[in-house]
């Protein structure tokens, strides 16, 4: 899956170590690109969180392929909240992603022990 490095993206998600490499390979499969191809900036709380400069740093140096992930079952970087919450915030951070930046691909993912993980275009 190899796109000759015409174009280069950044995954922001959760550090969590149960759902971090299968949004990798999910974001890696919708976006077609190789894993050399994309930024992967992981914290705790993933794109719930406010955005990080490493984010803006990729998007600097030619990420045109957004990855804004979360999970549910238990955010350490969100300690006691609720998937549907936790849902909502990664949508904010969407909507706000889209009043920050025009002209980018987005695609959010989010991952639960029973569903998966989940990708749109967003």
């Amino acid at each position: 899956m190899s796109n000759s490095g015409e174009t280069l993206g950044v995954l922001w998600n959760c550090m969590e170590r149960r759902f971090m490499q299968a949004q990798r390979d999910e974001f890696s499969n919708q976006a077609s690109l190789d894993y050399t191809d994309f930024w992967n900036v992981a914290l705790a709380g993933g794109a719930t969180k406010p955005r990080p400069k490493d984010v803006k740093v990729a998007i600097d140096h030619g990420a045109k392929v957004i990855g804004l992930g979360a999970h549910g079952d238990g955010c350490g970087g969100n300690p006691g909240v609720e998937d549907s919450a936790l849902m909502d915030m990664l949508d904010a951070q969407i909507r706000q992603f889209h009043r920050d930046f025009s002209g980018l691909t987005v695609y959010a993912l989010f991952s639960t022990l029973q569903g998966g993980t989940q990708v749109w275009r967003a």
